[in-house]
């Protein structure tokens, strides 16, 4: 079937943003897993949209008004596999509006955001698969995962400690465990991110220092690691969260590095999500967001409804026990190393996540002598093994080191 639908609807919802020339669709992509799928509509430019929701069949669709279609999309449907999102279709509804529909069984609980540089609509879809159904592998970027070692056995705890401000959240209440972890290294191909005096670039930075960690992680605790990036490429910030949902990881760690006009101001600091409560902390939401802050205000309302208490909580002790070993770690071989604390902010690369997440910057590589530092594999060696031991200390928090890999061991 096309993607013109003509069939009593909702009041439509309509996204304000205007546009002169027409803008292209040029892409459609999607990530699965057993309860999420987020879908991103890309295009060349800013365009406006209206969203509706149709009724037996369930599909909701998107008019992108003043808006064509590269050739390569025309009248294309995407098999979704069989999750509570059947298929996704694209088609010209009539002239200057192409219509993409996500047909549902029954429509579950959904978001739908807007990101910038280049405009992208980006859908978050909730719910339950029908049963005997399996995720979708469709997702562009890397998904290059190390496997845990067999061999390690870590020590366990005896029970879950209480957060960092002494609460028992479901997780320690649960005695769940830790088995999968995303490290994304921020930037990378076309965005360097923040580039220092002498031209050492956050992206290669941050990326020696994922890989250092990737390989402490596994040798260490025996956890299956998956990289967003494992080289030098561009990954886009919604496609990073969408693949540490797609993979079910426990654990999603940000790695960056910061800078400021001012090539005196030095520090580590590290982000979980949530609303900025000063200038400064949206500055760096800013400048990581690469070119999406205009947005920001908006996503403030949708992070009110994505936003679980558990996860939050759980990702500022995660944040805290980072924060307290990269600063002690790096007060010692680098002086003058200023502890900027755990703050708040909201990054895009940590909205919709599944898990407790958290946004570390390293280290200002715009300041000239902490650059010069950050250039010597024994700086990026350390920060891996500070980055470890606050996992590690997290690990031993939630009372249980088992992952994976023990239960392998162990027969169980």
């Amino acid at each position: 079937s096309q993607a013109g639908i003509s069939a009593a609807a909702q009041p439509a919802e309509p996204a304000t943003i205007s546009t002169g020339a027409s803008s292209v669709l040029s892409d459609i992509r999607f990530w699965s897993n057993e309860d999420y799928t987020r879908v991103v509509l890309q295009l060349d430019k800013e365009t406006e949209f209206n969203k509706e929701i149709l009724f037996n069949p369930d599909r909701i669709f998107f008019d992108l008004l003043n808006t064509r279609m590269d050739p390569r999309l025309i009248n294309r449907a995407y098999d979704v596999n069989g999750l509570f999102i059947n298929q996704i279709r694209v088609g010209i509804n009539r002239p200057g509006v192409v219509r993409v529909v996500l047909d549902f069984d029954t429509i579950n609980q959904h978001t739908v955001f807007a990101l910038y540089n280049p405009f992208r609509i980006v859908i978050d879809t909730r719910g339950k698969p029908r049963e005997g159904t399996k995720p979708s592998d469709s997702a562009s970027g890397s998904l290059d995962s190390k496997p845990a070692a067999p061999s390690v056995t870590p020590p366990v705890s005896p029970g879950a400690a209480p957060t960092y401000d002494g609460k028992m959240t479901l997780t320690r209440t649960l005695g769940l465990k830790v088995g999968k972890v995303v490290i994304d290294p921020g930037h990378g191909g076309r965005d360097p991110g923040v580039i220092g005096p002498t031209g050492l670039k956050e992206k290669d930075l941050v990326l020696d220092v994922g890989l250092k960690l990737r390989d402490y992680l596994v040798n260490r605790l025996g956890v299956e690691v998956i990289m967003t990036r494992d080289r030098d490429v561009f990954v886009p910030l919604e496609e990073r969260t969408a693949i540490a949902n797609q993979v079910g990881a426990d654990l999603f760690i940000s790695i960056h590095a910061n800078g400021s006009p001012n090539r005196r101001v030095r520090g580590i600091e590290t982000f979980v999500l949530d609303f900025s409560s000063s200038e400064d902390e949206r500055r760096v939401a800013s400048m990581e967001n690469a070119g999406a802050q205009r947005t920001i205000a908006a996503l403030e309302e949708l992070l009110k409804n994505i936003a679980r208490d558990d996860y939050k909580e759980e990702s500022r002790d995660l944040a805290q026990v980072v924060q307290t070993h990269l600063h002690g770690r790096l007060s010692t071989s680098l002086a003058g190393q200023i502890n900027r604390g755990v703050k708040q902010a909201p990054f895009i690369v940590l909205i919709g996540s599944n898990m407790p997440s958290i946004l570390t910057e390293v280290g200002f590589i715009s300041n000239p002598s902490d650059e010069k530092y950050y250039k010597s594999d024994m700086s990026r060696t350390l920060l891996a093994e500070a980055l470890y031991m606050g996992v590690e200390n997290y690990f031993q928090a939630l009372g249980n080191l088992q992952t994976a890999a023990r239960e392998t061991s162990t027969g169980n």
